[in-house]
């Protein structure tokens, strides 16, 4: 299975925190992923907040060209990792992304697969929620680690629960 990350997973140490790169994960490929939004309106299941600041990122098909969300391609994940993604993502099912709809960062390295990515389930889903502040640091941190484009794209391409831009809201204040 390919798998595409997209939150707090596109920071390396969470993922290695979670699966072994070497064994369990045959490559990791920065892509855009069209015709989906990233938005933090999932509560979360695993997390501290407080109040109303309990929400994690989620991403939804919205069928929209101009829609994109950015993340890491995570190919041919052992059934152990699976497994591990599973029991993790709570909350979360598993939605096909079509391998048209992906394109790596690298030009010349095409996506000839298609993957899966975890969408939120609807009963987890609000639109009266923020972020975790910890845990919008955490998935800042990661898009960084993947390159200046790969983080601008990351600020350009999250939304906050009423599909405002999240964190050029945050940098303009």
């Amino acid at each position: 299975m390919n798998l595409i990350v997209y939150g707090s997973l596109i920071n390396t140490k969470e993922l290695k925190d979670m699966v072994n790169l070497e064994k369990d994960i045959e490559e990791l490929v920065p892509v855009r992923v069209r015709y989906f939004r990233r938005l933090f309106n999932k509560r979360s299941s695993r997390r501290g907040g407080e109040g109303n600041k309990i929400a994690v990122l989620n991403v939804e098909y919205t069928g929209s060209e101009s829609d994109f969300f950015n993340g890491i391609l995570l190919t041919r994940l052992t059934h152990r990792a699976e497994m591990s993604f599973n029991q993790r993502e709570i909350g979360y099912t598993l939605t096909m992304v079509k391998e048209s709809s992906i394109n790596s960062y690298n030009k010349m390295l095409r996506i000839n697969d298609d993957a899966y990515v975890y969408t939120a389930l609807d009963h987890m889903k609000s639109n009266n929620i923020e972020p975790i502040p910890k845990y919008a640091e955490l998935c800042l941190k990661g898009a960084k680690e993947w390159g200046e484009i790969f983080f601008r794209d990351f600020i350009e391409s999250t939304y906050d629960a009423q599909g405002r831009f999240f964190y050029k809201q945050k940098t303009r204040s």
